[in-house]
């Protein structure tokens, strides 16, 4: 027993994966688990708070585990006053009794452990598939899955409004100025996020509001700051008029622009190009004077996409780049493109601003509009469907990439809901 890891016995003992007929104490008193206490992972006893009864006198207080009891001298519990709290002495074998700094005994239960409950969770350490748990998930209820699955939603939907509050924190709480600048990072998915996000910082949401009725002006503002226009050469009529503009906006608010090296490009389809998405923001933004409100008032995703119901200006139907003729289209944004907006922006702050007003119904919205969402095709997800998990909704693939990222790549299967149902079909006491 020596070999096995003392983690194992905390989640064995946490979740009740032992044979639970009969328990006896070492001195053979008749015990009840009523609760196992609420797991310890800092500095002291191992779990707080149990309650168990030894005769059926009820105890209530701190619990330690060890894989042999000897381990408790070792570990120099017995001349530790933080241990003489302890209630109950968990082992797997009980090699040497244990007292307290007082000399009286410390009542010692050695818990009866399926082999197969070791061995399962020895598998899943060792596993190398993207999910160690694959070949059991078929033996698994749905129900059982999907519920985990709500739970572990709510752990990605926190982890995105990390970057939320720290714009929060460097606008000072303007909701107004972190949702523009979550926002535009967000119009750059993966290969433009910085410059995008690096754009809204630059320019001041208040200074595109301030010439929302004048697109030229927006454009002039949003092209000049992204390092645009600065090509001397260009004879494009349009991108003359622009440079002039901005340079009188630049001199009038004090603007630097970002480097130009900095967008990208390269195997990029045209529809996605920054240039095209700067646009489109532009029509957005001249439509919209309460930019935050009028997006987080948005209760489902039909509404939100009539946000993106814009005709972008006449010189971008024929234009992808500057100075480059392009046939005619009116370049609507894709549906696609919409719904990661809505994942990624409109979703996570109606969560935190939810949070922030103590306002459930607007996290239930957050919720509501996930489900409303077509599931992600991704890479990530056509692997948990290729192992039989079915996904329709973005809350579903929302989930499934966080378990994959935070649960399986860094194999906390100790951690999981999916990982507790294997084990509890490996046990014979459950």
């Amino acid at each position: 027993m020596k070999n096995i890891p003392e983690s194992y016995v905390c989640y064995i003992w946490q979740h009740e994966l032992y044979n639970k007929n009969k328990l006896l104490t070492t001195d053979g008193e008749p015990i009840e688990i009523i609760s196992p206490g609420v797991r310890n992972t800092d500095a002291g006893p191992d779990f707080f708070n149990a309650k168990i009864k030894i005769n059926n006198i009820l105890w209530v207080g701190n619990i330690e585990i060890h894989v042999n009891s000897s381990a408790w001298n070792l570990h120099s519990h017995n001349i530790d006053d933080n241990y003489d709290t302890i209630i109950l002495h968990v082992v797997l074998e009980n090699d040497q009794p244990v007292i307290r700094k007082n000399g009286k005994p410390i009542p010692t239960i050695e818990l009866d452990i399926d082999d197969s409950i070791f061995l399962c969770i020895d598998e899943l350490m060792r596993e190398t598939k993207s999910a160690p748990c694959a070949k059991y998930l078929p033996s698994i209820e749905p129900i059982f899955i999907n519920l985990w699955l709500q739970s572990v939603v709510i752990e990605r939907l926190e982890k995105k409004t990390e970057r939320i509050r720290m714009f929060l924190a460097e606008t000072k709480n303007s909701w107004e100025d972190a949702f523009y600048i979550h926002f535009m990072r967000n119009l750059g998915l993966t290969s433009n996020a910085q410059p995008f996000e690096m754009l809204a910082r630059s320019l001041p949401l208040k200074y595109l509001l301030k010439h929302r009725n004048n697109i030229l002006q927006i454009e002039a503002l949003l092209f000049g700051q992204a390092g645009f226009l600065t090509d001397e050469t260009c004879n494009d009529h349009y991108f003359i008029a622009l440079q002039k503009e901005y340079i009188f906006l630049q001199n009038k608010f004090s603007l630097r622009p970002i480097a130009l090296h900095l967008w990208k490009f390269m195997r990029m389809r045209p529809a996605g190009f920054p240039t095209l998405r700067l646009a489109q923001f532009a029509q957005i933004i001249s439509k919209h004077q309460n930019f935050f409100s009028d997006f987080i008032k948005t209760q489902s995703l039909s509404e939100f996409k009539k946000f993106f119901e814009i005709s972008i200006s006449d010189y971008w139907k024929t234009h992808y780049l500057f100075d480059k003729t392009t046939p005619s289209s009116d370049k609507k944004i894709g549906t696609d493109f919409i719904s990661t907006l809505a994942i990624n922006t409109l979703v996570p702050f109606l969560f935190e601003y939810g949070k922030f007003k103590n306002r459930e119904d607007l996290k239930e919205r957050a919720i509501s509009l996930l489900e409303e969402i077509h599931a992600e095709n991704n890479s990530i997800i056509r692997n948990w469907q290729s192992m039989g998990i079915i996904v329709s909704y973005a809350m579903q693939s929302q989930a499934l990439i966080q378990l994959r990222n935070e649960y399986c790549n860094k194999k906390r299967c100790l951690e999981c809901g999916i990982g507790l149902e294997v084990m509890k079909t490996k046990t014979l006491f459950v």
